[in-house]
């Protein structure tokens, strides 16, 4: 999308993909709640775009991207990293339902995970490091638990690993940080957005809580 304004800092380094005419292709595990944002967001964006997307549901992928792209027919079904690289050369979205054809070293330059099941994404973290692709991790879990071990794979493959970019505790922390930083005094701090606050559940009354 055009800026009406002088573009500095991480805009600037996106429109310069925009202007090589090579942007940063992204592949993407997961199209529900988070993957879908992601899909509409890219499409609104310079410099990067989202080539692959592997997912079971093959029809909300289709749709994601209709909307993304306003129209439809941007997007191939393949089966392989061989198909998947046909499609992204001819400036479509590959899906697949096989996370393998996303993970294969090809046309995609970064890896995005959005499967939202800490198990899966640790387990799709490992094998997007260790042919030489970056991570980033949408889910803060995988990170918690295993998060060590991941950091040192980064180092040691020479790849960027980004955990928890986007995710409600990330994002939390991220808050407390700046505004601790400002001189603020922080009395709460968390995340209702999708989860009902229950009180009871930690045995203290609204008030009290």
């Amino acid at each position: 999308m055009p800026s009406n304004f002088v573009l500095t800092g991480l805009a600037n380094d996106l429109s310069r993909h925009t202007v090589d005419g090579c942007p940063v292709r992204n592949g993407l595990i997961g199209s529900g709640k988070m993957g879908t944002d992601i899909i509409i967001r890219a499409g609104m964006m310079n410099g990067v775009c989202v080539a692959a997307i592997s997912e079971h549901e093959l029809s909300a992928v289709h749709k994601a991207i209709e909307i993304a792209r306003r129209k439809g027919g941007h997007s191939t079904v393949v089966s392989n990293a061989d198909a998947l690289n046909t499609v992204i050369e001819n400036g479509k979205t590959a899906v697949s339902d096989k996370a393998a054809a996303i993970l294969e070293p090809g046309l995609t330059d970064v890896v995005t995970d959005a499967a939202g099941l800490p198990a899966t994404s640790a387990e799709i973290g490992l094998d997007v490091m260790e042919p030489g692709k970056d991570l980033v991790m949408k889910n803060v879990e995988p990170d918690v638990t295993i998060g060590a071990y991941l950091r040192r794979e980064e180092d040691r493959l020479g790849v960027v690993y980004s955990p928890g970019a986007g995710d409600e505790p990330s994002a939390c922390g991220e808050q407390i940080e700046l505004i601790s930083a400002m001189g603020h005094r922080i009395v709460c701090a968390g995340g209702a957005k999708n989860n009902r606050l229950n009180f009871d559940y930690y045995g203290k009354s609204p008030f009290d809580a």
